[in-house]
């Protein structure tokens, strides 16, 4: 109620408040999804809101009321992070400014109530830059038919050559799970050829020969093999490098299609980047 004058007149009126999203992702024929722990002394209500088929659909004002269902979870959610497919590791390297997959799951499923000023929150920030901590919430879409499981993509810029990334996510139960994952970022386009290795070596098997390498950046990479005096036998060429780990299988086979003979061989990995290239040279030894 409002009071219009100085006189005790008073005018009711309603009003809306919006909640923050606490499931949102794709289904089938029926859905099913689990709400947050949450205190129900303050009379909260649900919306549902559907699309389908060029139409959609709402409830709204829905009461929430009762208490949580026991459960034996006490882990927070699992995360497995990826650039572009590629599985994310500590001191992996990424491009300056690259679109972060994380992959989250829990039994209990992922609290989106909480904002990034909560522990219980979903959010990541690079650094010590806490103020500006990224809310994963509006990133956030279920798997399909899924209340368990989901991913969210938001593009990162690294401000520093080795950054720390910080995660904070928890599960309906507010079980929490916090992670720092150490990434390097090439910042200036140059490129480097590192920890180049052939497995196995010696080659005692038919089987496919690795080259393995790392890069400082993406780049297009050429492999070319030799014998001991020099003569070129293979080249591999137009290899499309990430930034970070890399490997490239042969079969072992000249330009010709023949197994090569035993001995002792050279193998040269080039790289071209978008402002430098580098190369490097490695002996390995074929003895089937």
């Amino acid at each position: 109620q409002i009071q219009t004058s100085d006189v005790p007149t008073y005018v009711t009126f309603t009003y809306p408040v919006d909640g923050k999203e606490i499931y949102h992702g794709f289904w089938d024929d029926t859905a099913t999804f689990i709400a947050p722990k949450i205190v129900t002394y303050h009379r909260p209500v649900m919306r549902f809101s559907t699309y389908f088929n060029h139409a959609s659909g709402m409830r709204d004002s829905l009461p929430v009321y009762g208490t949580a269902s026991p459960t034996t979870d006490e882990l927070g959610p699992d995360i497995v992070f990826y650039d572009q497919g590629r599985r994310l590791q500590d001191n992996d390297w990424v491009t300056k400014e690259f679109i972060l997959t994380g992959k989250v799951s829990d039994e209990s499923g992922i609290n989106m109530l909480n904002s990034v000023n909560d522990v219980r929150g979903f959010f990541v920030y690079v650094n010590q830059d806490i103020e500006g901590k990224i809310d994963l919430r509006d990133y956030f879409i279920y798997d399909r038919n899924s209340y368990t499981s989901g991913e969210f993509n938001v593009e990162l810029s690294l401000p520093e050559a080795i950054d720390t990334i910080h995660f904070n996510v928890a599960d309906n139960h507010f079980n929490q799970t916090t992670i720092t994952l150490v990434l390097n970022a090439e910042l200036y386009g140059d490129v480097d050829i590192e920890n180049f290795l052939v497995y196995p070596n010696p080659v005692i098997a038919r089987d496919n020969v690795w080259f393995t390498y790392t890069l400082t950046n993406a780049g297009i990479v050429t492999l070319k093999i030799f014998t001991i005096a020099g003569r070129s036998i293979k080249t591999i060429d137009n290899i499309a490098g990430n930034a970070g780990y890399n490997q490239v299988a042969w079969d072992g086979q000249d330009e010709y299609g023949d197994d090569i003979s035993n001995g002792v061989y050279l193998v040269k990995a080039y790289v071209q980047g978008t402002s430098g290239s580098d190369e490097i040279v490695e002996k390995f030894i074929i003895a089937r």
